[in-house]
């Protein structure tokens, strides 16, 4: 079983998540922030990140940087919507 590691404010994004993979396959882990997900990154359990940049409460560039610095090798999959002005 691969874990999933969800990085979002929003619950139904993690819904949507959830309806799409198979629940044998995947094990989804929700956080709200990057502080609340350190145990997660540090411990390196997931096999995959999901991280939503368009919240102002993950601010996008320095989520993916702390995100990298935990979790090198780990694939990382980035949802926005409109491009965030820092980028």
């Amino acid at each position: 079983m691969r874990t999933l590691l969800a990085l979002t404010q929003h619950p139904q994004t993690v819904d949507e998540i959830r309806a799409a993979l198979n629940p044998a396959h995947y094990r989804i882990i929700h956080r709200t922030s990057v502080s609340e997900a350190e145990p997660v990154l540090v411990s390196g359990l997931a096999d995959v990140c999901v991280v939503d940049v368009e919240e102002a409460q993950i601010q996008g560039l320095w989520a993916i940087e702390k995100i990298r610095s935990r979790m090198p090798q780990c694939p990382l999959i980035v949802l926005t919507g409109p491009p965030p002005w820092e980028w």
